[in-house]
């Protein structure tokens, strides 16, 4: 189970290192190419989009071609995605973008089918969020390496390191193949009724769809955060981005441990709906507070708040994903998990543009948190709402 696991958070750090990348750099992406520094948000959403279609089909993908292949997939899919972006050419950036989406939005659905194979029910709590903890390590990791990378060797040539060290995953994790793809179905059919057949099989669930519809709220504020957190700080706090950096990783950092602690707490003590609740309510605090911060604040405070910000709303996703197999069939897992996921990738795709060009509207981000936040407690109403079905 270990060496799969240290597999699965390999990919999902480094292909979250490339979703991030570009935003992290932000400032210095957007004075090179003479774009607005909210170019971030869109930027988020249309990487997002490309990950929306591919989750929908890597149940399918993962079924046919198994969960360790998918994952080195992803792993040249996004390298490949760096590359272009680091051209410095509008339309290779583009699709650089969406490039890089794609990757991250297989990688989930392969790792959770492997991961559901080889870890015993009463573990899958904790373990799925150690795995998940690796998306947060990779902003952490983005935050913490490529501003300073940045400002030595370019915005460009750091593009290009995290790309090459993506195809040299490939290679690391490769000899796990045999063991873990030995379930895949050549002959599985790559189908769209398949594809929209995993949309329906959560919506039909009546557990799986208020997960579903939380994730879909939460991965608004979320990837939100991920996109234009360190815009914000350098722009209306004042900060420089190596600085603003160091605040990314912090909240990375903190979403790390606290997904891995919420993880363990579902596992024994208490229950993934009324923990996803909790967690709802400490994202939009976190949130509110944030839209009010300034140059004025401490360092101190605005440390506490990414912290915060970390252990609640980038904390959640482990609880999610850990539910999935304790309510479906381990044959459904990989299709289970793509269709929910398919949720909060929608939100995200909802999410980064529509609250960068509220941003750009209202001029204030007071505005479009109270909306999101709006939204984001209307979900924690209906998920505790909703019948809940004991986990197996």
């Amino acid at each position: 189970m270990y060496s799969t696991l240290a597999a699965t958070m390999l990919v999902q750090t480094l292909v979250m290192i490339g979703v991030v990348a570009v935003p992290v750099l932000a400032p210095l992406v957007a004075s090179s190419l003479s774009l607005p520094t909210e170019f971030s948000g869109p930027y988020q959403s249309l990487a997002f989009a490309g990950a929306t279609v591919m989750t929908l089909v890597a149940g399918t993908l993962v079924r046919r071609f198994g969960g360790l292949r998918i994952s080195q997939v992803c792993c040249l899919v996004s390298g490949l995605g760096m590359f272009a972006s680091a051209s410095g050419q509008i339309v290779l950036v583009v699709a650089g973008c969406i490039t890089v989406g794609a990757a991250y939005g297989m990688a989930t659905p392969g790792a959770s089918h492997v991961l559901a194979r080889v870890t015993a029910a009463r573990f899958r709590g904790i373990v799925f969020s150690v795995k998940q903890s690796a998306v947060t390590l990779g902003g952490l990791l983005a935050g913490l390496i490529l501003p300073p990378l940045a400002t030595h060797v370019g915005w460009q040539a750091a593009l290009c390191i995290a790309a090459s060290v993506a195809l040299v995953a490939i290679a690391l994790i490769h000899p796990l193949r045999r063991t873990l793809d030995d379930d895949r179905a050549p002959n599985y059919p790559i189908s769209f009724s398949n594809v929209f057949g995993n949309i329906k099989l959560v919506w039909d669930h009546p557990t799986l769809r208020p997960i579903s519809l939380v994730a879909f709220t939460y991965a608004t504020i979320q990837v939100t955060l991920f996109a234009l957190y360190v815009t914000f700080l350098v722009e209306k706090v004042g900060y420089s981005l190596i600085e603003a950096g160091w605040l990314y990783a912090v909240m990375q950092g903190s979403g790390i441990v606290a997904r891995i602690g919420w993880g363990a707490l579902t596992d024994r003590w208490v229950s993934s709906r009324i923990a996803l609740a909790c967690l709802g309510i400490g994202a939009v605090v976190g949130t509110s507070i944030l839209a009010h911060a300034t140059e004025h604040w401490s360092w101190s405070s605005m440390v506490a708040l990414s912290a915060l910000l970390g252990a609640t709303a980038v904390g959640w996703n482990g609880i999610y994903l850990a539910e999935i197999p304790r309510q479906v069939a381990q044959e459904d897992v990989s299709s289970a998990t793509s269709g929910t996921v398919a949720f909060s990738f929608f939100g995200i795709v909802v999410g980064p543009a529509s609250f960068a060009a509220i941003v750009a509207w209202s001029d204030s981000y007071l505005l479009p948190f109270g909306m999101f936040n709006a939204v984001v407690l209307a979900s924690v109403v209906y998920l505790l709402l909703s019948q809940a079905k004991p986990s197996s």
